[in-house]
């Protein structure tokens, strides 16, 4: 298992546990990107567990809710 596929463990067991507290991602990969960093946190939406995605940019700020396939997924193109 990479180091990689270990961290998605981690992060996919702590959210279904309820023991997530907040993710930041910051050292970006594209220095021309204006986007600062992430918060990922968990949510509850209409009943199902959902991680909440912040992305900061200098004047704004974005967010999106994922179900945890689809966070793993997001992770994985971020990192």
């Amino acid at each position: 298992m990479s180091k990689l596929e270990s961290i998605l463990n981690k992060i996919s067991t702590t959210a279904k546990e309820n023991t997530l507290l907040k993710i930041t991602l910051g050292n970006k990969k594209d220095k021309k990107d204006e986007l600062k960093n992430i918060f990922i946190k968990p949510t509850i939406i209409k009943n199902d567990l959902m991680l909440s995605f912040v992305y900061r940019h200098p004047t704004k700020d974005i967010t999106k809710n994922f179900s945890l396939a689809e966070s793993m997924i997001a992770l994985k193109k971020l990192v």
